[in-house]
């Protein structure tokens, strides 16, 4: 279906390049184009146009900013269409590969969530590395959606437990239940994760730290002795 539906993408691209060939325009003036239809909220347009500047233009200077802009509009594309185009728009950063890292693990990730069938899930989860879980989680942390990170660090911790470095995944969903969701409860789970799970890790100290001094007030919490001394050295 997947690969169907991106040949239907294509064609329609090529039939715009066919109708477009007999009166090629300037680079500046797709830019252009596909900037005011954007903005204009018409995200098919804009579509037509940074894959006609791709096509066209691809010694451009602005060629990342082109491949940029067209992934944000295909994303666009997706919030706003039904399936199977949905799953087609996302399919085509995929396979175009012209998201960052973040994104390309997020849209993996979201693959793997969409999987109705839990075996074939499992399968495609156990495919996603660490690596792409925690660039998953960020991608979703830097657009404030901190309880699809959980979901992301969660996974990570299921499928990547006996990973030495999974600690970076138990310790982040710490911090964000901490910090973003407010969830004390919730993030002590985690932070007790670090601390029983990975003893040697380079965040053990700091997890046992904040499970120690978490929820007590300024006053209350035990810092570390820092001497006022001046350093003779200096």
């Amino acid at each position: 279906m997947r690969k169907t539906l991106f040949g239907i993408i294509l064609l329609t691209l090529t039939i715009l390049l066919s109708g477009c060939a007999m009166y090629r325009l300037s680079e500046e003036e797709y830019s252009e184009r596909a900037i005011n239809s954007y903005r204009q909220g018409k995200y098919s347009d804009a579509w037509g146009y940074y894959r006609l500047l791709i096509a066209y233009y691809p010694n451009s200077s602005k060629i990342d900013q082109y491949r940029e802009q067209l992934c944000e509009t295909l994303l666009k594309l997706s919030k706003t269409s039904k399936e199977p185009f949905k799953s087609g728009y996302l399919n085509e950063i995929q396979i175009l590969n012209i998201g960052s890292d973040t994104l390309l693990a997020w849209l993996d990730f979201q693959s793997a969530m969409d999987i109705d069938d839990p075996a074939e899930a499992k399968k495609v989860f156990e495919e996603i590395t660490l690596e792409q879980y925690l660039l998953a989680a960020q991608y979703s942390l830097n657009r404030m959606n901190f309880s699809d990170a959980i979901l992301a660090y969660d996974k990570a911790l299921d499928i990547h437990s006996k990973n030495p470095d999974c600690y970076k995944a138990a310790f982040l969903a710490g911090f964000v239940c901490q910090e973003h969701l407010k969830d004390n409860e919730r993030a002590e789970k985690y932070y007790r994760i670090v601390v029983d799970n990975y003893p040697n890790s380079d965040l053990a100290d700091d997890a046992a730290w904040t499970l120690k001094n978490m929820g007590k007030s300024i006053d209350e919490i035990e810092f570390l002795n820092i001497t006022d001394e001046p350093n003779p050295n200096l």
